[in-house]
Protein backbone atom coordinates (compact mmCIF):
# COMPACT_ATOMS: atom_id res chain seq x y z
CA UNK A 1 0.00 0.00 0.00
CA UNK A 2 1.55 3.31 -1.05
CA UNK A 3 1.81 6.27 1.30
CA UNK A 4 -1.02 8.30 -0.32
CA UNK A 5 -3.45 5.40 -0.12
CA UNK A 6 -2.47 4.68 3.49
CA UNK A 7 -3.13 8.31 4.38
CA UNK A 8 -6.51 8.12 2.71
CA UNK A 9 -7.45 4.99 4.65
CA UNK A 10 -6.44 6.62 7.96
CA UNK A 11 -8.46 9.72 7.09
CA UNK A 12 -11.53 7.65 6.23
CA UNK A 13 -11.22 5.77 9.49
CA UNK A 14 -11.27 9.09 11.32
CA UNK A 15 -14.25 10.24 9.29
CA UNK A 16 -16.14 7.03 10.04
CA UNK A 17 -15.87 7.78 13.77
CA UNK A 18 -18.14 10.77 13.13
CA UNK A 19 -18.39 13.97 15.17
CA UNK A 20 -17.39 14.18 18.80
CA UNK A 21 -20.54 13.64 20.81
CA UNK A 22 -21.63 16.57 22.90
CA UNK A 23 -19.18 18.96 21.30
CA UNK A 24 -21.86 20.66 19.18
CA UNK A 25 -19.38 21.17 16.33
CA UNK A 26 -17.76 19.12 13.63
CA UNK A 27 -14.04 18.47 14.13
CA UNK A 28 -12.04 20.97 12.09
CA UNK A 29 -9.82 18.13 10.84
CA UNK A 30 -12.63 16.75 8.67
CA UNK A 31 -12.13 17.34 4.97
CA UNK A 32 -14.86 18.19 2.43
CA UNK A 33 -16.40 15.52 0.19
CA UNK A 34 -14.41 14.60 -2.91
CA UNK A 35 -15.14 13.14 -6.33
CA UNK A 36 -17.83 15.69 -7.30
CA UNK A 37 -18.66 15.48 -11.01
CA UNK A 38 -21.65 16.09 -13.34
CA UNK A 39 -23.25 13.50 -15.62
CA UNK A 40 -26.26 13.17 -17.92
CA UNK A 41 -27.37 9.53 -17.63
CA UNK A 42 -25.05 7.46 -15.41
CA UNK A 43 -22.55 8.25 -12.69
CA UNK A 44 -19.90 6.14 -14.42
CA UNK A 45 -19.71 8.53 -17.37
CA UNK A 46 -16.34 10.24 -17.97
CA UNK A 47 -16.09 13.66 -16.31
CA UNK A 48 -16.64 16.55 -18.76
CA UNK A 49 -17.33 20.26 -18.37
CA UNK A 50 -19.89 21.06 -21.12
CA UNK A 51 -23.52 19.90 -21.36
CA UNK A 52 -26.38 20.56 -23.82
CA UNK A 53 -29.00 20.05 -21.09
CA UNK A 54 -29.09 20.15 -17.29
CA UNK A 55 -26.74 17.56 -15.77
CA UNK A 56 -27.04 15.70 -12.49
CA UNK A 57 -24.19 15.51 -9.95
CA UNK A 58 -22.61 12.75 -7.88
CA UNK A 59 -19.69 12.46 -5.44
CA UNK A 60 -17.98 9.83 -3.31
CA UNK A 61 -20.01 8.71 -0.28
CA UNK A 62 -18.87 10.31 2.97
CA UNK A 63 -18.72 7.82 5.83
CA UNK A 64 -20.66 8.95 8.88
CA UNK A 65 -22.60 11.70 7.06
CA UNK A 66 -26.31 11.98 7.82
CA UNK A 67 -27.10 14.04 4.68
CA UNK A 68 -25.56 16.35 2.10
CA UNK A 69 -25.87 19.96 1.06
CA UNK A 70 -25.45 21.01 -2.57
CA UNK A 71 -25.32 24.41 -4.27
CA UNK A 72 -25.24 25.57 -7.89
CA UNK A 73 -24.18 29.13 -8.70
CA UNK A 74 -22.95 31.40 -11.47
CA UNK A 75 -19.88 32.35 -9.43
CA UNK A 76 -17.32 30.26 -7.57
CA UNK A 77 -17.80 32.65 -4.62
CA UNK A 78 -21.35 31.30 -4.19
CA UNK A 79 -22.61 34.60 -2.84
CA UNK A 80 -26.34 34.89 -2.33
CA UNK A 81 -27.02 36.73 -5.60
CA UNK A 82 -25.24 34.06 -7.69
CA UNK A 83 -26.86 30.89 -6.29
CA UNK A 84 -29.12 29.29 -8.91
CA UNK A 85 -30.33 26.27 -6.92
CA UNK A 86 -29.57 24.44 -3.67
CA UNK A 87 -30.81 21.43 -1.73
CA UNK A 88 -32.73 23.77 0.56
CA UNK A 89 -35.38 23.57 -2.19
CA UNK A 90 -35.88 19.85 -1.52
CA UNK A 91 -38.68 18.61 0.74
CA UNK A 92 -36.48 15.79 2.06
CA UNK A 93 -32.93 15.41 3.32
CA UNK A 94 -30.46 14.46 0.63
CA UNK A 95 -28.85 11.24 1.89
CA UNK A 96 -27.71 9.79 -1.44
CA UNK A 97 -24.41 11.17 -2.80
CA UNK A 98 -26.14 12.31 -6.00
CA UNK A 99 -28.55 15.11 -6.85
CA UNK A 100 -30.85 16.05 -9.72
CA UNK A 101 -31.43 19.75 -10.47
CA UNK A 102 -35.08 20.16 -11.57
CA UNK A 103 -34.44 23.15 -13.86
CA UNK A 104 -33.83 23.64 -17.57
CA UNK A 105 -30.61 25.57 -17.22
CA UNK A 106 -29.99 28.12 -19.98
CA UNK A 107 -27.16 27.83 -22.45
CA UNK A 108 -24.36 29.92 -21.03
CA UNK A 109 -20.60 29.58 -21.33
CA UNK A 110 -17.49 31.02 -19.77
CA UNK A 111 -13.96 31.43 -21.03
CA UNK A 112 -11.15 29.37 -19.52
CA UNK A 113 -10.17 29.35 -16.73
CA UNK A 114 -13.63 30.64 -15.79
CA UNK A 115 -16.92 28.78 -16.21
CA UNK A 116 -20.54 29.89 -16.47
CA UNK A 117 -21.72 27.68 -13.59
CA UNK A 118 -20.18 26.10 -10.49
CA UNK A 119 -21.30 23.30 -8.18
CA UNK A 120 -20.18 22.31 -4.69
CA UNK A 121 -21.20 19.85 -1.98
CA UNK A 122 -20.72 19.35 1.77
CA UNK A 123 -21.58 16.61 4.26
CA UNK A 124 -23.69 17.02 7.39
CA UNK A 125 -23.04 15.43 10.78
CA UNK A 126 -25.09 15.76 13.96
CA UNK A 127 -22.82 18.55 15.09
CA UNK A 128 -22.75 20.57 11.87
CA UNK A 129 -21.27 20.59 8.37
CA UNK A 130 -17.95 19.77 6.76
CA UNK A 131 -16.32 22.47 4.64
CA UNK A 132 -17.61 22.87 1.08
CA UNK A 133 -15.91 20.83 -1.62
CA UNK A 134 -13.78 22.41 -4.29
CA UNK A 135 -16.12 24.04 -6.87
CA UNK A 136 -16.69 22.11 -10.09
CA UNK A 137 -17.01 24.50 -13.04
CA UNK A 138 -18.98 23.68 -16.17
CA UNK A 139 -20.73 25.29 -19.13
CA UNK A 140 -24.14 24.85 -20.71
CA UNK A 141 -23.75 24.79 -24.48
CA UNK A 142 -25.50 23.48 -27.58
CA UNK A 143 -24.17 20.12 -28.70
CA UNK A 144 -24.24 20.96 -32.41
CA UNK A 145 -25.39 23.57 -34.89
CA UNK A 146 -28.51 22.86 -36.94
CA UNK A 147 -27.67 20.97 -40.11
CA UNK A 148 -29.68 20.85 -43.32
CA UNK A 149 -31.53 17.56 -43.49
CA UNK A 150 -32.79 15.06 -46.00
CA UNK A 151 -34.56 15.33 -49.33
CA UNK A 152 -35.48 18.85 -50.41
CA UNK A 153 -38.98 19.84 -51.47
CA UNK A 154 -40.01 22.99 -53.38
CA UNK A 155 -40.99 25.74 -50.94
CA UNK A 156 -39.63 23.99 -47.83
CA UNK A 157 -36.48 24.02 -45.66
CA UNK A 158 -35.62 21.27 -43.18
CA UNK A 159 -32.92 20.69 -40.55
CA UNK A 160 -31.82 18.13 -37.97
CA UNK A 161 -33.23 18.65 -34.43
CA UNK A 162 -30.73 19.97 -31.86
CA UNK A 163 -30.49 18.33 -28.43
CA UNK A 164 -31.60 20.68 -25.66
CA UNK A 165 -33.53 23.02 -27.99
CA UNK A 166 -37.14 23.90 -27.17
CA UNK A 167 -37.77 25.80 -30.42
CA UNK A 168 -35.97 27.26 -33.44
CA UNK A 169 -35.61 30.63 -35.09
CA UNK A 170 -35.42 30.72 -38.90
CA UNK A 171 -33.93 33.58 -40.93
CA UNK A 172 -34.74 34.04 -44.62
CA UNK A 173 -31.92 36.29 -45.71
CA UNK A 174 -33.28 37.75 -48.98
CA UNK A 175 -36.60 38.61 -47.32
CA UNK A 176 -35.04 39.93 -44.05
CA UNK A 177 -37.56 37.73 -42.25
CA UNK A 178 -37.17 35.91 -38.94
CA UNK A 179 -39.76 33.73 -37.21
CA UNK A 180 -40.00 30.86 -34.71
CA UNK A 181 -41.21 27.29 -34.87
CA UNK A 182 -41.16 24.23 -32.60
CA UNK A 183 -40.76 21.72 -35.42
CA UNK A 184 -37.78 21.13 -37.72
CA UNK A 185 -39.28 22.44 -40.96
CA UNK A 186 -40.33 25.83 -42.34
CA UNK A 187 -42.14 26.83 -45.50
CA UNK A 188 -40.87 29.60 -47.79
CA UNK A 189 -44.11 31.55 -48.00
CA UNK A 190 -42.28 34.91 -48.04
CA UNK A 191 -40.65 33.98 -51.35
CA UNK A 192 -43.89 32.92 -53.04
CA UNK A 193 -46.86 34.77 -51.61
CA UNK A 194 -47.77 37.56 -54.06
CA UNK A 195 -44.62 36.81 -56.07
CA UNK A 196 -45.25 33.62 -58.03
CA UNK A 197 -45.18 35.39 -61.41
CA UNK A 198 -41.98 37.34 -60.68
CA UNK A 199 -39.83 34.28 -59.88
CA UNK A 200 -38.68 35.59 -56.50
CA UNK A 201 -39.05 32.02 -55.33
CA UNK A 202 -35.99 30.66 -57.15
CA UNK A 203 -33.02 30.94 -54.76
CA UNK A 204 -33.51 30.90 -50.99
CA UNK A 205 -30.66 31.65 -48.57
CA UNK A 206 -31.49 30.72 -45.01
CA UNK A 207 -30.09 30.09 -41.57
CA UNK A 208 -31.54 28.56 -38.41
CA UNK A 209 -30.59 28.62 -34.74
CA UNK A 210 -31.72 26.62 -31.74
CA UNK A 211 -33.59 28.32 -28.89
CA UNK A 212 -33.62 27.04 -25.30
CA UNK A 213 -36.48 28.22 -23.10
CA UNK A 214 -35.75 28.03 -19.38
CA UNK A 215 -38.40 26.04 -17.51
CA UNK A 216 -38.46 26.14 -13.74
CA UNK A 217 -37.98 29.23 -11.58
CA UNK A 218 -34.43 30.61 -11.40
CA UNK A 219 -34.13 32.74 -8.25
CA UNK A 220 -31.18 34.86 -9.40
CA UNK A 221 -32.87 36.24 -12.52
CA UNK A 222 -31.05 34.32 -15.26
CA UNK A 223 -32.54 34.95 -18.73
CA UNK A 224 -35.69 33.01 -19.59
CA UNK A 225 -34.60 32.32 -23.19
CA UNK A 226 -31.14 31.67 -24.61
CA UNK A 227 -30.00 31.11 -28.17
CA UNK A 228 -27.47 28.93 -29.92
CA UNK A 229 -25.42 30.42 -32.76
CA UNK A 230 -26.82 30.76 -36.27
CA UNK A 231 -26.10 27.85 -38.59
CA UNK A 232 -24.09 28.15 -41.76
CA UNK A 233 -25.91 29.75 -44.67
CA UNK A 234 -27.88 27.10 -46.54
CA UNK A 235 -29.12 27.61 -50.09
CA UNK A 236 -32.23 26.10 -51.63
CA UNK A 237 -32.97 26.37 -55.35
CA UNK A 238 -36.63 25.97 -56.22
CA UNK A 239 -37.98 25.13 -59.66
CA UNK A 240 -40.46 27.42 -61.39
CA UNK A 241 -43.87 27.25 -59.79
CA UNK A 242 -45.72 24.35 -61.41
CA UNK A 243 -49.28 24.82 -62.59
CA UNK A 244 -51.82 22.01 -62.68
CA UNK A 245 -54.35 20.46 -60.30
CA UNK A 246 -53.67 20.98 -56.58
CA UNK A 247 -52.24 17.69 -55.28
CA UNK A 248 -50.96 16.73 -51.79
CA UNK A 249 -47.40 15.42 -52.04
CA UNK A 250 -45.87 14.76 -48.63
CA UNK A 251 -45.93 15.46 -44.87
CA UNK A 252 -42.37 16.21 -43.72
CA UNK A 253 -40.74 16.47 -40.27
CA UNK A 254 -38.11 14.10 -38.83
CA UNK A 255 -39.83 11.49 -41.03
CA UNK A 256 -41.64 11.75 -44.37
CA UNK A 257 -45.14 10.60 -45.32
CA UNK A 258 -45.90 10.15 -49.02
CA UNK A 259 -48.89 8.65 -50.88
CA UNK A 260 -47.08 5.29 -50.84
CA UNK A 261 -45.90 5.43 -47.20
CA UNK A 262 -48.09 6.54 -44.30
CA UNK A 263 -45.87 6.90 -41.22
CA UNK A 264 -45.97 8.57 -37.85
CA UNK A 265 -44.25 11.83 -36.90
CA UNK A 266 -42.88 12.85 -33.51
CA UNK A 267 -42.83 16.51 -34.54
CA UNK A 268 -45.69 18.38 -36.23
CA UNK A 269 -44.91 18.12 -39.96
CA UNK A 270 -44.95 20.51 -42.87
CA UNK A 271 -47.34 19.79 -45.74
CA UNK A 272 -46.07 19.83 -49.32
CA UNK A 273 -48.32 20.03 -52.37
CA UNK A 274 -48.06 20.80 -56.08
CA UNK A 275 -50.20 22.63 -58.61
CA UNK A 276 -52.41 25.70 -58.35
CA UNK A 277 -55.77 24.73 -59.88
CA UNK A 278 -59.10 24.02 -58.26
CA UNK A 279 -61.34 21.21 -59.45
CA UNK A 280 -62.91 23.52 -62.06
CA UNK A 281 -59.48 24.21 -63.56
CA UNK A 282 -59.16 27.83 -62.38
CA UNK A 283 -55.71 28.86 -61.09
CA UNK A 284 -55.14 30.53 -57.71
CA UNK A 285 -52.12 32.02 -55.97
CA UNK A 286 -53.09 31.38 -52.34
CA UNK A 287 -53.73 28.11 -50.48
CA UNK A 288 -54.80 26.80 -47.08
CA UNK A 289 -54.08 23.42 -45.46
CA UNK A 290 -56.74 21.68 -43.36
CA UNK A 291 -56.19 18.73 -41.01
CA UNK A 292 -59.03 16.48 -39.90
CA UNK A 293 -59.49 13.33 -37.83
CA UNK A 294 -61.61 11.57 -40.48
CA UNK A 295 -60.90 10.71 -44.10
CA UNK A 296 -63.92 12.73 -45.22
CA UNK A 297 -62.30 15.85 -43.69
CA UNK A 298 -65.49 16.84 -41.89
CA UNK A 299 -64.08 16.98 -38.34
CA UNK A 300 -61.41 19.62 -38.92
CA UNK A 301 -58.99 20.12 -36.00
CA UNK A 302 -56.40 22.40 -37.61
CA UNK A 303 -56.65 25.28 -40.09
CA UNK A 304 -53.45 26.58 -41.62
CA UNK A 305 -52.47 30.13 -42.39
CA UNK A 306 -52.87 31.25 -46.01
CA UNK A 307 -49.67 30.85 -48.04
CA UNK A 308 -48.62 31.26 -51.65
CA UNK A 309 -45.88 28.63 -51.42
CA UNK A 310 -46.23 24.96 -52.43
CA UNK A 311 -45.72 23.99 -48.79
CA UNK A 312 -47.08 24.98 -45.39
CA UNK A 313 -45.53 24.54 -41.93
CA UNK A 314 -46.95 25.95 -38.66
CA UNK A 315 -45.12 28.83 -36.96
CA UNK A 316 -45.41 29.94 -33.34
CA UNK A 317 -44.46 33.59 -34.05
CA UNK A 318 -44.68 36.09 -36.89
CA UNK A 319 -46.68 34.40 -39.62
CA UNK A 320 -46.74 36.31 -42.91
CA UNK A 321 -49.15 39.22 -42.44
CA UNK A 322 -51.68 39.52 -45.26
CA UNK A 323 -53.65 42.66 -46.09
CA UNK A 324 -56.77 42.95 -43.98
CA UNK A 325 -58.22 44.39 -40.81
CA UNK A 326 -57.21 48.02 -41.33
CA UNK A 327 -59.58 49.81 -43.72
CA UNK A 328 -57.14 52.70 -44.14
CA UNK A 329 -54.36 50.39 -45.27
CA UNK A 330 -56.54 48.06 -47.31
CA UNK A 331 -58.36 50.80 -49.22
CA UNK A 332 -55.10 51.84 -50.84
CA UNK A 333 -54.52 48.41 -52.36
CA UNK A 334 -55.72 47.05 -55.69
CA UNK A 335 -57.26 43.67 -56.39
CA UNK A 336 -54.23 42.47 -58.33
CA UNK A 337 -51.19 41.48 -56.30
CA UNK A 338 -47.83 42.89 -57.34
CA UNK A 339 -44.22 42.37 -56.19
CA UNK A 340 -44.16 45.64 -54.28
CA UNK A 341 -47.44 45.12 -52.45
CA UNK A 342 -46.98 46.60 -48.94
CA UNK A 343 -47.85 44.34 -46.06
CA UNK A 344 -49.40 45.57 -42.84
CA UNK A 345 -47.46 43.95 -39.97
CA UNK A 346 -50.47 44.27 -37.68
CA UNK A 347 -52.96 42.82 -40.16
CA UNK A 348 -54.48 39.41 -39.72
CA UNK A 349 -56.14 37.04 -42.12
CA UNK A 350 -59.84 37.85 -42.36
CA UNK A 351 -61.23 34.82 -44.14
CA UNK A 352 -64.12 32.45 -44.73
CA UNK A 353 -64.49 28.84 -45.74
CA UNK A 354 -66.35 28.07 -48.96
CA UNK A 355 -69.61 27.81 -46.96
CA UNK A 356 -68.93 31.31 -45.46
CA UNK A 357 -67.93 29.95 -42.04
CA UNK A 358 -65.32 32.34 -40.53
CA UNK A 359 -61.78 30.96 -40.52
CA UNK A 360 -59.15 31.79 -37.91
CA UNK A 361 -55.81 30.04 -38.57
CA UNK A 362 -54.76 27.69 -35.79
CA UNK A 363 -51.27 29.20 -35.78
CA UNK A 364 -52.47 32.77 -35.34
CA UNK A 365 -51.52 34.19 -31.94
CA UNK A 366 -54.35 33.91 -29.46
CA UNK A 367 -56.49 31.71 -31.69
CA UNK A 368 -58.74 29.07 -30.10
CA UNK A 369 -57.93 25.66 -31.60
CA UNK A 370 -60.75 23.64 -33.13
CA UNK A 371 -62.07 20.94 -30.86
CA UNK A 372 -60.46 22.26 -27.66
CA UNK A 373 -62.55 23.87 -24.96
CA UNK A 374 -59.81 25.13 -22.68
CA UNK A 375 -56.13 25.94 -22.49
CA UNK A 376 -56.05 24.74 -18.89
CA UNK A 377 -54.46 21.29 -18.43
CA UNK A 378 -56.71 18.55 -17.15
CA UNK A 379 -54.02 17.71 -14.58
CA UNK A 380 -53.91 20.83 -12.45
CA UNK A 381 -50.95 19.46 -10.49
CA UNK A 382 -48.51 20.33 -13.30
CA UNK A 383 -46.56 23.41 -12.15
CA UNK A 384 -47.62 26.46 -14.22
CA UNK A 385 -44.04 27.43 -15.05
CA UNK A 386 -43.63 24.12 -16.91
CA UNK A 387 -46.60 24.91 -19.14
CA UNK A 388 -45.80 28.42 -20.30
CA UNK A 389 -44.17 28.51 -23.74
CA UNK A 390 -41.95 31.35 -24.90
CA UNK A 391 -44.37 34.27 -25.07
CA UNK A 392 -46.10 35.32 -27.21
CA UNK A 393 -46.49 32.08 -29.12
CA UNK A 394 -49.18 30.31 -31.05
CA UNK A 395 -50.10 26.89 -29.67
CA UNK A 396 -49.98 24.90 -32.88
CA UNK A 397 -48.47 21.49 -32.11
CA UNK A 398 -50.73 18.59 -33.03
CA UNK A 399 -52.12 16.12 -30.53
CA UNK A 400 -51.26 12.41 -30.65
CA UNK A 401 -53.39 10.68 -33.26
CA UNK A 402 -53.41 7.25 -31.61
CA UNK A 403 -51.18 5.71 -34.27
CA UNK A 404 -51.40 3.22 -35.93
CA UNK A 405 -55.17 2.81 -35.56
CA UNK A 406 -55.69 6.57 -35.39
CA UNK A 407 -54.51 8.91 -38.14
CA UNK A 408 -54.84 12.48 -39.35
CA UNK A 409 -55.96 13.40 -42.85
CA UNK A 410 -54.90 16.57 -44.59
CA UNK A 411 -55.86 18.43 -47.72
CA UNK A 412 -55.20 21.78 -49.36
CA UNK A 413 -57.73 24.16 -50.91
CA UNK A 414 -57.32 27.27 -53.10
CA UNK A 415 -58.04 30.70 -51.63
CA UNK A 416 -59.24 33.86 -53.40
CA UNK A 417 -58.29 37.31 -52.07
CA UNK A 418 -60.20 40.54 -52.70
CA UNK A 419 -61.57 43.78 -51.31
CA UNK A 420 -65.08 43.82 -49.90
CA UNK A 421 -67.53 46.71 -50.08
CA UNK A 422 -65.85 48.36 -47.06
CA UNK A 423 -62.44 48.32 -48.68
CA UNK A 424 -61.20 45.57 -46.37
CA UNK A 425 -59.21 42.65 -47.74
CA UNK A 426 -60.96 39.31 -47.27
CA UNK A 427 -59.97 35.76 -48.11
CA UNK A 428 -62.42 33.19 -49.42
CA UNK A 429 -61.70 29.46 -49.58
CA UNK A 430 -62.88 28.29 -53.00
CA UNK A 431 -63.53 24.70 -51.90
CA UNK A 432 -64.60 22.93 -48.76
CA UNK A 433 -62.02 20.57 -47.25
CA UNK A 434 -64.62 17.76 -47.23
CA UNK A 435 -65.20 18.20 -50.97
CA UNK A 436 -61.44 18.18 -51.65
CA UNK A 437 -61.01 14.98 -49.62
CA UNK A 438 -63.99 13.23 -51.17
CA UNK A 439 -62.52 13.96 -54.61
CA UNK A 440 -59.30 12.21 -53.59
CA UNK A 441 -57.14 15.22 -52.67
CA UNK A 442 -56.17 13.79 -49.28
CA UNK A 443 -53.21 12.12 -47.57
CA UNK A 444 -53.01 10.39 -44.17
CA UNK A 445 -50.28 10.67 -41.56
CA UNK A 446 -49.76 9.83 -37.88
CA UNK A 447 -48.59 12.03 -35.01
CA UNK A 448 -47.18 10.24 -31.98
CA UNK A 449 -45.30 11.91 -29.17
CA UNK A 450 -41.99 10.24 -28.54
CA UNK A 451 -41.53 8.46 -25.20
CA UNK A 452 -38.45 9.29 -23.15
CA UNK A 453 -35.67 6.70 -23.47
CA UNK A 454 -34.97 5.34 -19.98
CA UNK A 455 -32.41 2.59 -20.66
CA UNK A 456 -29.86 1.25 -23.12
CA UNK A 457 -28.62 -2.30 -23.72
CA UNK A 458 -31.03 -3.57 -21.08
CA UNK A 459 -29.58 -1.33 -18.36
CA UNK A 460 -31.69 1.53 -16.94
CA UNK A 461 -30.18 5.00 -16.65
CA UNK A 462 -30.22 4.83 -12.86
CA UNK A 463 -27.58 5.35 -10.15
CA UNK A 464 -27.34 5.41 -6.37
CA UNK A 465 -25.85 3.69 -3.35
CA UNK A 466 -25.45 -0.03 -3.86
CA UNK A 467 -26.36 -2.41 -0.99
CA UNK A 468 -22.61 -2.55 -0.33
CA UNK A 469 -22.53 1.19 0.28
CA UNK A 470 -20.83 2.28 -2.94
CA UNK A 471 -22.03 4.78 -5.51
CA UNK A 472 -22.90 2.72 -8.59
CA UNK A 473 -24.83 2.78 -11.85
CA UNK A 474 -27.30 0.08 -12.87
CA UNK A 475 -25.56 -3.13 -13.93
CA UNK A 476 -28.71 -5.02 -14.95
CA UNK A 477 -32.38 -4.69 -15.82
CA UNK A 478 -33.51 -4.55 -12.14
CA UNK A 479 -30.78 -2.70 -10.23
CA UNK A 480 -30.72 -2.64 -6.43
CA UNK A 481 -30.05 0.57 -4.51
CA UNK A 482 -30.05 1.65 -0.90
CA UNK A 483 -32.03 4.77 -0.11
CA UNK A 484 -32.96 7.22 -2.87
CA UNK A 485 -31.91 6.29 -6.43
CA UNK A 486 -31.38 8.87 -9.17
CA UNK A 487 -32.99 8.00 -12.51
CA UNK A 488 -32.35 9.71 -15.85
CA UNK A 489 -33.57 9.53 -19.44
CA UNK A 490 -32.81 10.74 -22.94
CA UNK A 491 -34.95 13.71 -23.97
CA UNK A 492 -38.08 13.17 -26.07
CA UNK A 493 -38.61 15.25 -29.22
CA UNK A 494 -41.02 18.09 -28.49
CA UNK A 495 -40.88 17.79 -24.69
CA UNK A 496 -40.01 20.84 -22.57
CA UNK A 497 -40.55 19.16 -19.18
CA UNK A 498 -41.34 15.72 -17.76
CA UNK A 499 -43.63 13.84 -15.38
CA UNK A 500 -42.42 10.79 -13.42
CA UNK A 501 -44.66 8.27 -11.64
CA UNK A 502 -43.89 5.35 -9.30
CA UNK A 503 -45.81 2.10 -8.79
CA UNK A 504 -45.45 -1.02 -6.64
CA UNK A 505 -46.65 -3.23 -9.48
CA UNK A 506 -45.84 -3.48 -13.16
CA UNK A 507 -49.31 -4.13 -14.47
CA UNK A 508 -51.60 -2.47 -14.00
CA UNK A 509 -49.37 0.50 -13.25
CA UNK A 510 -50.98 2.20 -10.24
CA UNK A 511 -49.21 5.45 -9.41
CA UNK A 512 -48.24 5.82 -5.75
CA UNK A 513 -47.97 9.31 -4.28
CA UNK A 514 -47.78 12.55 -6.24
CA UNK A 515 -46.15 12.72 -9.63
CA UNK A 516 -42.69 14.25 -9.85
CA UNK A 517 -42.44 17.15 -12.31
CA UNK A 518 -39.12 18.40 -13.58
CA UNK A 519 -37.68 20.51 -16.37
CA UNK A 520 -34.53 18.37 -16.32
CA UNK A 521 -33.98 14.86 -17.68
CA UNK A 522 -33.40 13.19 -14.31
CA UNK A 523 -34.92 13.03 -10.85
CA UNK A 524 -34.51 11.48 -7.41
CA UNK A 525 -37.04 8.80 -6.49
CA UNK A 526 -37.53 9.73 -2.85
CA UNK A 527 -39.85 8.05 -0.35
CA UNK A 528 -39.63 4.47 -1.67
CA UNK A 529 -39.89 1.69 0.92
CA UNK A 530 -37.73 -1.46 0.57
CA UNK A 531 -38.94 -3.73 -2.22
CA UNK A 532 -39.37 -3.72 -5.98
CA UNK A 533 -40.70 -0.53 -7.57
CA UNK A 534 -41.45 0.58 -11.12
CA UNK A 535 -41.23 4.07 -12.57
CA UNK A 536 -42.19 5.61 -15.88
CA UNK A 537 -41.59 8.97 -17.60
CA UNK A 538 -43.50 11.11 -20.08
CA UNK A 539 -42.90 14.50 -21.64
CA UNK A 540 -44.92 17.72 -21.34
CA UNK A 541 -45.40 19.81 -24.50
CA UNK A 542 -46.58 23.37 -23.71
CA UNK A 543 -47.23 24.12 -27.40
CA UNK A 544 -50.08 21.61 -27.73
CA UNK A 545 -53.38 23.52 -27.66
CA UNK A 546 -56.20 22.63 -25.34
CA UNK A 547 -56.38 20.75 -22.08
CA UNK A 548 -53.95 17.86 -22.62
CA UNK A 549 -50.25 18.76 -22.60
CA UNK A 550 -48.77 15.37 -21.68
CA UNK A 551 -47.06 12.97 -24.08
CA UNK A 552 -46.55 9.20 -24.32
CA UNK A 553 -45.41 7.24 -21.25
CA UNK A 554 -42.15 5.32 -21.41
CA UNK A 555 -42.19 1.61 -20.65
CA UNK A 556 -42.05 1.00 -16.86
CA UNK A 557 -38.58 0.41 -15.42
CA UNK A 558 -37.84 -1.72 -12.35
CA UNK A 559 -35.73 -0.62 -9.40
CA UNK A 560 -35.17 -2.56 -6.15
CA UNK A 561 -34.81 -0.65 -2.88
CA UNK A 562 -32.79 -2.57 -0.28
CA UNK A 563 -31.30 -2.05 3.15
CA UNK A 564 -27.51 -1.62 3.37
CA UNK A 565 -25.41 -4.70 4.05
CA UNK A 566 -22.33 -2.84 5.23
CA UNK A 567 -21.38 0.69 6.19
CA UNK A 568 -21.18 3.36 3.51
CA UNK A 569 -17.80 3.25 1.78
CA UNK A 570 -16.18 5.77 -0.53
CA UNK A 571 -15.51 4.83 -4.19
CA UNK A 572 -11.77 4.27 -4.60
Amino acid sequence: MNRARLAAVILLALIAVGPVRGSGTVPTSLLPPVGLKPFLLRTDEPAVDTFPRTPSFAWWPYAGASSYGFELATSKTFDESSVVWSTSSLTFKLKTPAVSIPLALPWMTGKAPFYALYARVRARFHGGWTPWSRPYGFNMRWKSLPQESGTSYPGLVRWEPVEGATSYEVWFIEESKRFSTVTNVADEREYYTFHQSTQRSGVVSWRVRAVRKVYGALPNGLPAVTYGPWSDIFTSVNPAFASGPLTPTAAVSETVTTPSASVTHNLTPAFVFSGNQSFDGNPYELYRVYIATDRDCVNVVFKGSIVGSPAYAPRITQPLALPGGSTEVAAARTRSFSPDLPLDASAHQVGEMADFTPVTPSDELGSAPSGSSSATPTDSTIPPDLLNPASPSALDDLWDSGWPSGQYYWTVVPVQAGLDSRGVWTYQDMELPQDACQEGRVLAFGKTSAPATTSASGKPFSSGLSPAGRLASAAGASPSFYGVPLVAWEPALGAAAYEVQRSKQLYPFNAVGNSIFTAATSTLLAGLSPGTWYYRVRGIDPYVPGAVKTMTWSDPVAVVITKPKIAVAPNY
